[in-house]
């Protein structure tokens, strides 16, 4: 399903709520898998997230949403996936009926830069958002970006998502 982003408002939205660079977190965060079964239209979709922070009053840091990126259709652009960052608040409706799974719980913000940067480079081998993003966990994984337990989690997460038939045909797409 195509839909219609623009690469310059999602990189606004990031200035506009005040979110700071990775490279201001020094903490080690958590990066995870978001499974996003959106029931209203029947779709599977998988995407990275990690959480994102802004300084409040007192100029501390202080957790705010999430970064999320994902690969998705553009519209107008075909069967074409592209890469997509965002900002996703922690209000937001795909938060709430997300279902997260742990890939490193110890990524750096060197790490975190690492996913962006590698992710803004990533070239589609064909296939859907899961084919996508399980091609994108496998390189960091072996770059060292991920642990290779970031493997074992993306299998179990598949086996979850394959015991539910509505999920399953999605997974089945990817793999042709």
């Amino acid at each position: 399903m195509a839909t219609n982003w623009d690469p310059e408002r999602d990189e606004q939205t990031f200035k506009d709520r005040g979110i700071v660079d990775d490279q201001e977190v020094p903490q080690a965060l958590t990066v995870s898998l978001a499974r996003i079964w959106y029931e209203n239209i029947g779709a599977l979709h998988w995407a990275l997230v990690w959480p994102a922070f802004r300084k409040n009053a007192k100029d501390e840091l202080e957790e705010y949403g999430w970064h999320m990126v994902d690969i998705q259709q553009r519209a107008g652009s075909g069967d074409k996936l592209f890469f997509r960052h965002q900002h996703k608040l922690p209000t937001a409706g795909t938060t709430q009926i997300w279902s997260l799974t742990t890939l490193s719980d110890s990524a750096t913000a060197d790490h975190r830069t690492y996913i962006l940067g590698y992710s803004e480079g990533w070239q589609s081998a064909g296939g859907n958002c899961i084919t996508c993003i399980c091609q994108v966990i496998d390189e960091l994984v072996r770059d060292g970006v991920l642990p290779n337990t970031a493997t074992v989690a993306l299998q179990n997460a598949r086996g979850q998502d394959m015991a539910d038939p509505r999920k399953a045909v999605y997974h089945i797409a990817a793999a042709h």
